[in-house]
C-alpha cells in the first residue's frame, strides 16, 4: 500500500483499514509462499511502509486503551455492586428480629430488589 492508496478524508476509515490488513495479509502470504520454495518457510520478509506501520503501532495503542477502559469500568461496577450488596445485606441483618410499619416498608423494598429496581 503506498501513500496514494490510503483512504481519503471523509471516507469510513474500516475501509481503510480493511484495505490495509488485507494488503498486509496477501504480501505476508506471497512471502511465505517465496520463503517456503526457498526452503524454508518461516524465514521471510515483508516489506511495510512507514505510514503502515504507524497504522498498525496506532490501532495497538487504540486497542489498549480502549482494553484499559473496560477493564476499569468493569471494576468500578463490580465495586459498586459489592456495596450495594453489602449495604441490602446490612439492613436486612438490622431487620432480623425487628417489627413495625418502618420494618415492612424495607422488608418490601428489599423484596422488590432494593432502591434500583
Amino acid at each position: 500500500m503506498t501513500s496514494d492508496d490510503a483512504p481519503a478524508s471523509g471516507q469510513d476509515p474500516h475501509n481503510g483499514d480493511s484495505r490495509l490488513l488485507g494488503d498486509l495479509r496477501d504480501r505476508l502470504a506471497q512471502a511465505v509462499a517465496r520463503a517456503a520454495e526457498a526452503g524454508n518457510p518461516t524465514l521471510g520478509t515483508v516489506e511495510l511502509t512507514i505510514r503502515e506501520l504507524a497504522e498498525l503501532l496506532d490501532r495497538i495503542d487504540r486497542h489498549d486503551t480502549e482494553q484499559i477502559a473496560r477493564e476499569f469500568s468493569d471494576s468500578r461496577q463490580r465495586h459498586h455492586m459489592r456495596r450495594k450488596n453489602s449495604m441490602l445485606l446490612s439492613i436486612e441483618l438490622a431487620l432480623v428480629g425487628q417489627s413495625g410499619p418502618l420494618v415492612d416498608i424495607l422488608e418490601g423494598i428489599l423484596r422488590d430488589g432494593g432502591v434500583d429496581r
